[in-house]
Order: C-alpha cells, then sequence, then structure tokens
C-alpha cells in the first residue's frame, strides 16, 4: 500500500523483529559472547577446498571438509548459547521430556557421498 493510505477494512497485521522476544539481559550476554577465531589454516584449506570441484575430492579431503564446517557450526552454536537458554526456559515449567538428540546426517546423503560414486577413479 502506498504510504499515508489505511485501508478502511482494518489495520494490517504487523510483525516484530524477532529479537524483540528476548529480554534485554540475554540480548546484552548474546552481544558480549564473541566467537572464538576461527584457525587461520583450517580457513586456508577450506577456501583450497571449494575452490576445487566436490566431485574430484578424496575421501580424506570429504571428511576435513566435514570436519572443519562442523567446528564452524559448533562456533556459531556457541554464540546462540544464551538464546537458546532463553527459549528453553519458556517451556520449562511444562514438565515435558527432553528433546531426543539431532538426527545424523540423511541417510540419501551419505548414499551420494559414497566412493562408489566419485568421479575420481583412484577413490572409487
Amino acid at each position: 500500500m502506498p504510504g499515508g493510505y489505511h485501508s478502511r477494512h482494518g489495520w494490517s497485521r504487523r510483525s516484530h523483529a524477532p529479537g524483540l522476544k528476548y529480554s534485554t539481559a540475554t540480548w546484552q550476554e548474546y552481544e558480549r559472547t564473541s566467537l572464538p577465531p576461527p584457525d587461520p589454516t583450517d580457513e586456508a584449506r577450506l577456501q583450497g577446498l571449494q575452490e576445487r570441484d566436490s566431485d574430484t575430492w578424496s575421501q580424506q579431503d570429504a571428511a576435513l571438509y566435514e570436519e572443519m564446517t562442523d567446528r564452524n557450526e559448533q562456533r556459531e552454536e556457541a554464540k546462540l548459547a544464551p538464546l537458546r537458554r532463553e527459549l528453553e526456559g519458556y517451556f520449562a515449567d511444562f514438565n515435558l521430556p527432553p528433546l531426543p538428540p539431532p538426527l545424523a546426517k540423511s541417510s540419501g546423503w551419505l548414499e551420494i557421498r559414497r566412493p562408489c560414486y566419485y568421479k575420481n577413479e583412484d577413490v572409487r
């Protein structure tokens, strides 16, 4: 709708930014939490692997890539820990059973990454 025009059918419901759902103390803790610096050698290796076509990777390259991306994800998860604690606290009074651990990567993804499908004949 153009600015200044209001529908005669009522006000539209506007949403709020997700950050408004958290307390000020939680946001301050989130902002104070700094990510540990990434390992420069890992970053260089990761960049080298991303520049190459993934079909030419060896099994070691694929395992190294997975390991480095998992480390990066863990660093990001550590930063989000205060926000997650507050969200989990909303449900503490319900006495719900704990959530199961996250699922492993899908079997379809693992099936594609099997060495028999690699284009690199030495790996096959």
